[in-house]
């Protein structure tokens, strides 16, 4: 009975040794997988401040997105108003055109108006030659200069200007009467209304100039009058 009792307290040391041999590898393995899971615990952090700087972008880039959004909406309603404006004047360019079609068609049944104005022209430079020649004329010392003669011959000359002025327009109005012609546009009723004011203009300051010249050429003969009676009375025996 002895030595089967020391068999079975062998087989129970055995048994234990197994045991702690067990409990050992299932030691060792916990701390493997506890060494794991803080590896595994400090990756899913270091995930975790990955995914949180990626929000961070995340939200720069919406707010970049909405602010190019933004600008586009901007950019597109500029280009609008700008294809307004172009179509703006694309038909202000269309009216021009068509008013200046107009006025050519005008200008061309106005033909006759040209050689008119040459001849006018002409009588202008032959008037003002005239003139020149009287003003040297006037220059030389008379003793019997009579200013009224050249004042007369002065508005005499203007007459027969303005004589010549009406004789050369009155065909061509009545032409134009006979014609019927449409009124022109606003803008050359203007431009009309303009050359004509201007037109009075140039003649009242031409009369106010030829007064002012008829007033110096009798300021002139007064002197040299003035200038010969002193030297008469300069001459004469004391």
């Amino acid at each position: 009975m002895g030595p089967r009792a020391g068999e079975g307290l062998g087989m129970s040391e055995q048994e234990v040794q197994k045991v702690s041999t067990g409990l050992e590898e299932l030691r060792r393995e916990v701390s493997s997988l506890t060494a794991r899971w803080h590896q595994e615990e400090g990756a899913v952090q270091e995930a975790l401040r990955l995914l949180g700087g990626l929000g961070g972008r995340l939200d720069g880039f919406l707010g970049q997105w909405e602010r190019a959004q933004r600008e586009q909406a901007q950019t597109a309603r500029g280009l609008q108003e700008l294809r307004g404006r172009t179509d703006e004047l694309c038909t202000m360019v269309e009216r021009s055109a068509v008013s200046v079609a107009s006025l050519r068609s005008e200008l061309e049944g106005l033909g006759p108006v040209k050689p008119i104005l040459e001849e006018l022209g002409r009588q202008l430079q032959n008037s003002r030659r005239g003139s020149d020649l009287t003003m040297n004329l006037d220059r030389v010392p008379q003793g019997g200069s009579c200013t009224r003669c050249a004042s007369q011959g002065q508005q005499l000359s203007t007459e027969s200007l303005q004589q010549l002025l009406e004789r050369a327009l009155t065909p061509l109005v009545d032409e134009v009467k006979q014609r019927g012609l449409a009124p022109a546009c606003p803008s050359c009723q203007r431009l009309h209304k303009k050359i004509l004011e201007l037109e009075r203009q140039a003649l009242a300051k031409h009369v106010r100039a030829e007064a002012l010249s008829s007033t110096l050429r009798l300021a002139q003969d007064e002197a040299m009058r003035a200038k010969n009676l002193l030297l008469t009375d300069k001459m004469k025996p004391e």
